[in-house]
């Protein structure tokens, strides 16, 4: 219902959407069981079905003859310095865009060496980008691999291979520069999935940090960045991250919380989250604290004709005529308010407040310049949470004209813990600005943590 849609997610090394499935031809159709279980991706040359994408420096690979370790060729990768003109960083994928069952393996391995002494960013597989859609549902990845001048074999387990009936994406790393700012080559050989009785599952953990708390507004948020322990055959524990689709997640409560795909509804307050990964269950939960409002905005009041209301931002509201430039504009050098956009509100919250304001200071900035003239009233819903500093201050709302602002008067300090309305006669906002030009709306004055919602004029 609003002119703009948002989601808050966790972060993320690489922020991509799942794909849930990608456009093929009639002729190139198969059954889940019939897609092929080719073990190789790379053994003197690709593997039938194999093609290869690159971001970043994008000179960087060849087919090297003269540095294997078995056979007759190698993967070549030059990892350029900090100041190369073509990129500083590379990423390679290899995929199958038909796909691949690997059901039947436990591990990806390959063999690796460097021109030096020094560590890859990132390795692993599950990450594929065919026909531009990017998928990362089963990816599998190790960090900071330590290479050497010589030949040595690396592991990926695979964290539940029954649910890589079809998958895309076969192999991928990135590379960076060395802590010195030069680059190196990377020699990479005998890539293949096998099946090896030699790997033991230590631990799977829930969370990076096991027993951890998600806290927040109600709304949705991305999960990701589990750990996989991996017990190796030489006797040492590797820990991989492994995307949220290998587990099958439970909340102690529906009604406070709930897990689709990698997606956490966050309802209420104390749900506790589990999963596991096929039958593992994995150590560590995640329970759930709402902060901030613990219920939506009051629906605003249904408008029998467009014209009737101006919509700036809501939730609720399904006509929107306003176009917005930035509902978190920079102007220097006194904005220190920073914008946080859930699912049903915005988050402005002044924390940083190094000039000593003591109130949020904010603006959402308009496309082009809007006409409130023949409307009656500004609204707006307003949350403050009982923590909020400067909770008893009393705000302003201003309308920015190009040449003078019109401002409200003083409203009544608010209520906190519970959401507040605003309801601004257009008539009240005094100054000689036009208000048939308005560029903006700031608020100023505000409490130092405030959630917004329902932003509009109406007649």
């Amino acid at each position: 219902m609003k002119n703009r849609k948002f989601n808050y997610s966790v972060a993320a090394l690489i922020i991509i959407l799942m794909a849930v499935s990608c456009e093929r031809k009639l002729d190139e159709l198969q059954l889940d069981t019939n897609y092929p279980t080719t073990p190789e991706v790379f053994i003197d040359g690709f593997s039938s079905g194999l093609s290869y994408v690159v971001w970043g420096n994008v000179y960087s690979f060849s087919v090297d003859t003269k540095n294997v370790h078995n056979g007759t060729s190698s993967m070549e990768f030059l990892i350029p310095d900090q100041t190369n003109i073509y990129g500083s960083w590379t990423q390679s994928i290899f995929q199958d865009v038909l796909g691949r069952n690997l059901t039947g393996y436990n591990v990806l391995t390959f063999y690796a060496m460097s021109s030096t002494n020094t560590t890859l960013a990132e390795v692993g597989f599950g990450l594929s980008t065919v026909h531009d859609i990017v998928s990362q549902k089963y990816k599998t990845s190790i960090y900071n691999i330590p290479l050497t001048t010589g030949w040595n074999k690396y592991y990926i387990a695979i964290p539940n291979s029954s649910v890589l009936t079809n998958e895309k994406g076969l192999f991928y790393f990135v590379g960076k520069p060395q802590s010195n700012g030069s680059g190196y080559t990377v020699w990479i050989d005998d890539v293949k999935f096998e099946n090896l009785g030699t790997l033991a599952h230590n631990e799977y953990t829930f969370s990076n940090f096991k027993d951890s708390i998600l806290a927040g507004p109600i709304g949705k948020y991305a999960l990701s960045n589990f750990n996989e322990t991996i017990n190796l055959p030489n006797g040492t524990n590797q820990i991989q991250t492994i995307a949220p689709g290998y587990f099958s997640f439970f909340s102690s409560n529906q009604s406070l919380a709930t897990v689709v795909n990698d997606t956490l509804s966050l309802l209420g307050d104390g749900a506790v989250i589990t999963g596991k990964v096929g039958n593992y269950f994995a150590t560590g939960s995640l329970t759930t604290r709402v902060i901030g409002p613990s219920t939506t905005a009051p629906v605003p009041h249904t408008y029998s004709t467009a014209d009737s209301v101006m919509t700036v931002y809501s939730n609720s509201n399904t006509e929107s005529n306003v176009s917005i430039a930035s509902y978190d504009p920079y102007w220097a050098p006194y904005m220190t308010t920073s914008y946080f956009p859930f699912s049903n509100f915005i988050r402005y919250v002044n924390s940083n407040d190094i000039y000593k304001e003591n109130k949020v200071y904010v603006a959402i900035t308009f496309t082009n310049p809007i006409n409130v003239s023949s409307m009656k009233y500004f609204h707006m819903d307003v949350w403050v949470p009982t923590t909020a500093a400067n909770s008893s201050n009393k705000p302003d709302v201003v309308l920015v004209t190009s040449t003078t602002n019109n401002t409200s008067p003083s409203q009544n300090a608010m209520a906190t813990g519970k959401w507040v309305s605003l309801e601004i006669p257009i008539s009240g906002f005094t100054g000689t600005g036009n208000k048939s030009s308005v560029t903006a709306v700031m608020f100023d004055v505000f409490p130092s943590d405030i959630y917004v919602d329902n932003i509009y004029f109406h007649k």
